[in-house]
């Protein structure tokens, strides 16, 4: 079995083993050593990378009793290879993981909220919440832990027996009573865990709540500690003094700028709301006057350009709720869009006089008798299209 030497010691970063097996497994290999300082993932903590001699590993995992690390590269020899993680990598990760005990541990201490849910990546760390708290308790939470970081407490390493583990106050209950590994937090925190840690709190740097959302019954929410926190607030700091220079106000009035820019933009988007629909008005009453009469029926041929979609729905469904009437529109940019309608009243099947059009410019569409619509790509022949669906009802209407 191979001996987990990151069990006592998460800052080894260096060592020699001896390969005892290499397994070959859809084009990567699956080394297995006497001893090792890799994490394998397990525990919500991802696995450490680094190197065996030249061969790159690139995740380490538990299976069959049995830690194998991971490499697309077959090794040259076995005895006495040089091993190394990736310190950046692993220190990151016990920064994270090291938070999150003390984060944890804040919301069982202030709330009785417990956490029945932990995922570390290398891009985020969640923990899920059995109970519903709201931004201001959540403030509080992050307030203790960071209290905790700033006393630069240590993390201590246990292995009790029964009696010990029996007299230890554990965040969460455990049912393994033989060779348990106990995390404390020096008189804040004690729970079983096989991960890697850092020796002491003030090592985590910094713990930031980012965000959070309901989660069955309670929540998840997304935080970040060490190197993490600093770039975080990096990217924040830089984003918000980017705003207050757009906008020549301090970073300090940002929010008040940004509120008040918020309720101006609603009052533009409304006013161009009123102003679209009085011009969608206006076009609907210029079209009607300028319909054609054929056999009682007000027939309106148009080509649009310079309108939307939804807004030529909109001019042919109000102008054709009225009786009597047909539309045939067609809507030029990038694309030719044919839009054809009729009033309930009118005895014509729009969905028949679409499909000639639609094959003059290459396009495909339906629909039903009162209305039909599709599209194509053939831009030359867009009046053509229209002129030939409005010769065919010119023909039914004789």
């Amino acid at each position: 079995m191979t001996e987990k030497l990151f069990i006592n010691n998460s800052y080894i970063t260096e060592f020699t083993a001896d390969i005892i097996n290499v397994i070959e497994d859809d084009s990567k290999f699956m080394i297995e050593l006497d001893k090792t300082c890799f994490y394998p993932e397990s525990g919500g903590q991802p696995s450490d990378i680094g190197f065996i001699d030249n061969c790159s590993i690139f995740d380490v995992q538990y299976k069959d009793e049995k830690i194998y690390h991971y490499s697309k590269e077959k090794p040259e020899s076995t005895l006495d290879v040089q091993c190394r993680i990736n310190w950046d990598s692993r220190f990151d990760l016990m920064q994270q993981h090291s938070g999150q005990h003390i984060l944890s541990s804040s919301f069982e201490k202030l709330f009785d909220a417990n956490t029945i849910g932990f995922h570390l990546s290398e891009e985020s760390v969640t923990i899920d919440l059995d109970k519903k708290l709201d931004a201001f308790e959540l403030e509080k939470a992050e307030k203790l832990s960071n209290e905790i970081v700033f006393k630069n407490l240590p993390i201590i390493i246990h292995y009790p027996d029964e009696t010990m583990l029996n007299q230890m106050p554990l965040r969460k209950p455990t049912k393994v009573f033989k060779d348990i590994r106990i995390i404390e937090v020096e008189n804040f925190d004690f729970s079983p865990c096989g991960g890697t840690h850092v020796k002491n709190t003030g090592e985590i740097g910094l713990i930031k709540i980012k965000k959070f959302e309901n989660h069955k019954d309670g929540i998840r929410l997304e935080f970040t500690c060490g190197m993490r926190a600093l770039k975080d607030y990096q990217l924040k700091n830089n984003l918000v003094n980017k705003i207050a220079v757009d906008m020549s106000v301090s970073s300090d009035e940002v929010e008040n700028s940004y509120e008040k820019l918020k309720e101006d933009m609603n009052l533009l988007v409304q006013e161009i709301k009123d102003l679209r629909q009085q011009l969608i008005e206006y076009k609907i009453n210029g079209l009607k006057e300028n319909a054609e009469i054929h056999s009682n029926i007000k027939l309106i041929k148009y080509e649009f350009t310079d309108i939307d979609m939804k807004s030529l729905k909109t001019i042919s469904s109000t102008i054709v709720n009225e009786p009597d009437f047909i539309t045939l529109f067609s809507l030029v940019n990038d694309d030719v869009k044919l839009l054809f309608a009729r009033s309930k009243n009118v005895d014509v099947n729009m969905k028949d006089i679409i499909k000639e059009p639609l094959e003059l410019i290459n396009g495909r569409g339906g629909g039903s008798p009162f209305a039909a619509q599709g599209g194509g790509n053939k831009i030359n022949n867009a009046s053509l299209a229209l002129e030939t669906a409005y010769k065919h009802i010119n023909s039914l209407l004789k």
